[in-house]
């Protein structure tokens, strides 16, 4: 059975994606806006979801509020080339990651998805700083982001 706090979870993290891509249609800066308020209400509601130890609790919940989270911060970066943004972002999808990466049964095209973000962001960091091992740290990512499928998938 689905808890308020969980539902609650689901709902913030849904609207901060929703948000997130009105904003990315129109380019209104309003929708980026609500979605990081969005985005930072489903971390903090990920506080009240119960971690059961048989389930992932609250951390199921708080990888994708993360998620969407570290979008929406670089979605802002994106806009306003506040380096500092970036770099909040990159640390956001790497609490994640490392959420995800402790789970017994990741999905792992979520978490190649996760990967894939965090590959993203570098290669930003990369353009911003020409710091080549940024861009290498981004070229790790992409190789573990290959590397987290089986052989044939």
């Amino acid at each position: 059975m689905v808890t308020s706090a969980e539902l609650r979870c689901r709902l913030l993290c849904n609207l901060t994606f929703k948000l997130r891509n009105v904003y990315l249609e129109r380019r209104d800066e309003k929708w980026l806006a609500d979605a990081l308020f969005m985005a930072t209400a489903a971390v903090e509601a990920t506080t009240l979801v119960d971690s059961a130890p048989d389930t992932n609790g609250g951390d199921s919940f708080k990888s994708s509020a993360l998620l969407g989270l570290a979008n929406v911060l670089k979605s802002q970066y994106q806009l306003h080339g506040t380096f500092e943004t970036l770099e909040k972002a990159i640390e956001t999808i790497q609490e994640a990651i490392q959420l995800e990466s402790q789970k017994p049964f990741t999905d792992l095209r979520q978490r190649a998805g996760y990967l894939n973000q965090l590959a993203l962001m570098m290669r930003l960091r990369y353009m911003k700083t020409g710091e080549i091992n940024d861009i290498d740290a981004g070229i790790q990512q992409i190789k573990n982001f290959l590397d987290a499928f089986p052989d044939g998938e």
